[in-house]
């Protein structure tokens, strides 16, 4: 079923529901449910305010299209439908609408828990060193047609393509799923940083060696190019992992790094790929 809500209100409606599905999702009754939205969203940003309507209003129609409706929350809700004052051109349009889905509620409806990235758990550990054999690469330069760039660009690549590079965790980033009750579930990802070598066999990386790091250049459309000593690698798949290279974990050594205070910026496999190119361009 359409929300009309959404379409007025898509900021609100995208924090508010999102922690609401979240809650109904891992089993919290619907009693208890609202009660956390209620106390996390209206006492701390709607009541009294201009925009109390808002709320009312996006939770009502939530309720009423996953058959959880409140009273008390339709009826406010009804009470600003009504209203004939300070509407905009869009509520005109959308408050008949809603007011009806509020008169013809659903069946109640299940949740499910968030997608398995939202709360997956990395495997590795603090200390952990491992590497990724980069599958052969065709990427194109995305940048003015300046010849020296380019062919920078492809030497990377063709350096890069069928070679391991190295990682070594230097800390690990855990996300709760839901700022209402942050111990309620998490998602986990490493925070790394790149070791500057890069190889044709994993029997070639000498474990007892001080290897630099290398900060990997995350944005090379600046002037001077973006760069990152760490970065955290977000939540991936076997799948995705095979679609861009293999994946070996090399071992876990000691890690007496304390990585508070530090900045680190947030990166998805396919991005990381193309991060490299750029980090070993001349």
């Amino acid at each position: 079923m359409r929300s009309y809500a959404k379409e007025l209100y898509i900021d609100e409606y995208m924090d508010i529901i999102g922690d609401y599905k979240i809650l109904l999702g891992y089993g919290i009754s619907k009693e208890e449910s609202y009660k956390y939205i209620e106390k996390y969203y209206y006492y701390e940003d709607y009541a009294g305010e201009e925009d109390e309507k808002i709320y009312w209003i996006i939770l009502a129609e939530f309720q009423a299209m996953n058959g959880i409706q409140m009273e008390e929350v339709k009826q406010k809700a009804l009470a600003y439908l009504d209203s004939l004052s300070n509407r905009s051109k869009e509520e005109l349009i959308f408050f008949p609408k809603i007011k009806q889905i509020l008169l013809n509620p659903c069946e109640e409806k299940k949740f499910r828990k968030p997608p398995m990235d939202l709360r997956a758990k990395t495997k590795l550990n603090k200390g952990d060193v491992f590497s990724i054999k980069i599958k052969p690469l065709s990427y194109r330069w995305g940048g003015d047609d300046e010849i020296n760039k380019i062919n920078s660009f492809n030497k990377a690549q063709e350096y890069l393509s069928g070679r391991i590079v190295y990682f070594r965790v230097v800390d690990i980033d855990r996300v709760p799923i839901s700022k209402i009750i942050p111990d309620l579930d998490y998602c986990s990802m490493p925070v790394i940083e790149l070791i500057d070598v890069v190889n044709d066999n994993i029997a070639e990386f000498n474990t007892d060696c001080k290897y630099a790091k290398k900060p990997l250049v995350t944005n090379i459309y600046t002037s001077p190019p973006k760069k990152w000593d760490y970065f955290v690698l977000m939540s991936y798949t076997k799948k995705e992992m095979d679609m861009f290279g293999e994946f070996n974990l090399i071992g876990n050594f000691d890690c007496d790094f304390d990585f508070i205070g530090k900045d680190a910026v947030y990166i998805d496999l396919s991005n990381l790929i193309l991060d490299l190119i750029w980090t070993y361009m001349d």
